[in-house]
């Protein structure tokens, strides 16, 4: 029998023989001239680099990418390096200027979308070094519809590589007129009314970007829609709305502005500086979206961001506003089922949602601020809901989500959203508090014991497999006294969502209803102490006019509150939920206070667009 390796090249031999045939058919019958084009317009290419010669060209630009590839150049950096070869003749030696500025932007562009896509083509209708009133010549691109396919940073990066062209080319910067600036202003507005635009930028935010834009953000109409105000501009050839300007302006540099800063510093592209303030300016438009970053009794504090909610379609849930407790924590990591720029959520919190959430769900989030595809993963937090009987309860499968379904009174909290770090420092923006999750308790707990002879099973399988093996509240008490690293996160209630208030209150409830001989709590039902427990998400039932816990949390709860010492706690102007529960509890409460994360469903259909 032949090796797996021959097998494999006989088997791609075989496919290729095949396509051979149906290309060869396809050739013959353009041949007959029934179709708009004598030859088939899809070439074959069987890598990055044989797709975007044969996309744009030149001839030989495929053989630079893959000798650039295989010396470590990053994505960018090998972009911007074969748009400075074509630039100095280096491939294809182009003569006119014109047209080698063309086609280097087009092969930076093709490079980007990975020879995929049409936007290299058709989104780049035509590229021009034009004159202005004054006999400078400036850097036109003109921009259509089908630039959309390329993606938001991709189009803005289009802008990116066409500066850096003009740079090499020695080319004057493009000047915005006031009027010109007064267009763009009215047009982006105007289409996204007309069509739907991502990102819902400001008039400031659109006039400062224009204002400093080193070349023209030109484009065809695309719309029946005219200008009003800013009409027969001597630069602009029409008054219809220019959709493939809009896009670039405002999806590609105005939402995009943080990640294409960083790419502009990475390639040391000077002049771009003024990206960074246009998160200035969105941040003084509304307050609300401020985001700044402050260390304060070991907490992380960020601001609500409601950008995502902003342009938002009726008819279209939001699942949690912005920053509110009780929406989706945020968990860093990935499951085998999602990919680049993809969440998790829990099946179960699909089903209490009403399965508004499937499998493949565009969700819009409020940090990093951008979209998500959304991938059942059941190894992250459950949601918890309160029943029409009082109970809170954990949901913690899609049958019992089923069960419970036309029982719940209210979602208190909607689950874990898996999110990968990287998404985060892709798009440039700071990284959010994460809750105290299994693998972090796992890792604390490897730590402790590395140094260690002898360790027991037990502990190496809380370490292997935290997600599948939790300790009993026993286990976990004696771990985290034994090791001294913090009480195991399924024993952890919400404490940050409460002030010490609202815990000392607590505190004292339960040491006045605590039975040293049951070695249970037993509440009477008391609606404040119910707000709390429901606020901390504490899961409990209600029997009569009692209030019951599990028999593991009143093993818990009497030992984090140290229910036998009833010496009330002395409460500091300072003191913050974590600083209270030092000094009471005997075991180490992780100072981690969790982010929650706004959602709600993601970009509607076209039908859903026109209504």
């Amino acid at each position: 029998m032949p090796d797996m390796s021959r097998m494999m090249e006989l088997y791609f031999n075989q496919i290729q023989e095949k396509v051979d045939k149906c290309y060869s058919i396809a050739e013959q019958a353009r041949q007959k001239g029934l179709d708009p084009e004598l030859e088939v317009e899809s070439p074959q290419a069987k890598d990055l680099a044989g797709r975007v010669e044969k996309l744009v060209g030149p001839k030989g630009v495929a053989e630079v990418i893959r000798k650039l590839k295989t010396n470590g150049l990053t994505e960018d950096e090998l972009v911007f390096k074969v748009v400075a070869d074509i630039l100095d003749k280096k491939i294809g030696n182009i003569e006119p200027l014109e047209a080698r500025v063309d086609r280097a932007i087009r092969v930076g562009l093709a490079i980007k979308t990975m020879g995929v896509v049409s936007a290299p083509l058709e989104g780049i209708s035509k590229i021009l070094i034009r004159e202005d009133n004054f006999g400078k010549k400036y850097l036109s691109l003109y921009f259509a519809g089908p630039i959309r396919a390329a993606g938001g940073t991709t189009t803005a990066l289009c802008v990116l590589i066409a500066d850096y062209v003009r740079r090499k080319s020695n080319l004057p910067k493009y000047e915005a007129s006031e009027a010109e600036i007064g267009r763009y202003v009215e047009e982006v507005k105007l289409y996204d009314r007309r069509v739907h635009l991502q990102y819902p930028s400001s008039n400031k935010e659109i006039r400062y970007a224009v204002s400093r834009l080193p070349v023209e953000i030109n484009g065809d109409a695309t719309e029946d829609d005219e200008v009003s105000a800013f009409r027969d501009l001597p630069r602009i050839e029409t008054n219809k709305i220019r959709g493939g300007a809009c896009l670039v302006l405002n999806d590609g540099i105005l939402l995009k502005a943080p990640k294409l800063l960083k790419i502009a510093n990475a390639m040391k592209l000077e002049g771009w500086d003024w990206l960074a303030d246009l998160k200035k300016i969105a941040q003084n438009q509304e307050k609300k979206e401020k985001k700044k970053q402050v260390e304060e009794r070991n907490e992380i504090k960020i601001t609500p961001n409601s950008k995502y909610v902003a342009d938002i379609i009726a008819g279209r849930p939001v699942f949690s506003h912005p920053s509110k407790i009780g929406g989706h924590r945020i968990r860093y990591g990935r499951s085998r089922n999602t990919g680049l720029a993809a969440g998790g959520m829990h099946p179960a919190t699909m089903a209490i949602l009403d399965e508004f959430v499937a499998i493949g769900t565009q969700l819009r989030i409020e940090r990093p601020g951008k979209s998500t595809s959304v991938c059942p993963v059941d190894s992250i937090a459950v949601p918890i809901i309160k029943l029409k009987n009082g109970n809170v309860i954990k949901v913690s499968s899609i049958n019992k989500a089923k069960h419970f379904f036309s029982e719940i009174d209210e979602i208190l909290f909607l689950g874990d959203l898996l999110f990968g770090y990287g998404e985060f420092t892709e798009n440039n923006h700071v990284l959010i508090p994460s809750g105290y999750v299994e693998e972090w308790w796992s890792l604390e707990l490897e730590n402790s014991i590395k140094n260690m002879e002898n360790i027991d099973d037990r502990l190496l399988n809380f370490i292997n497999n935290p997600f599948k093996n939790i300790p009993t509240a026993e286990e976990a008490v004696q771990i985290s006294k034994k090791y001294d690293i913090p009480l195991h996160p399924s024993y952890l209630d919400f404490w940050g969502n409460l002030t010490v208030e609202d815990l000392d209150l607590l505190r004292k409830t339960f040491i006045k209803n605590f039975s040293e001989s049951e070695q249970e709590i037993n509440l009477n039902y008391e609606e404040p102490i119910k707000k709390i427990l429901e606020k901390a998400f504490i899961l409990h039932k209600i029997k009569g006019n009692k209030i019951f816990f599990s028999k593991s949390m009143n093993f818990i709860y009497k030992t984090i509150f140290n229910l036998r010492d009833k010496k009330p706690i002395e409460i500091e102007n300072d003191d913050n939920v974590f600083t209270y529960f030092y000094k009471t509890s005997l075991l180490k409460i992780k100072n981690k206070a969790p982010y929650y994360m706004g959602s709600r469903m993601g970009r509607p259909e076209k039908s859903e667009r026109k209504v």
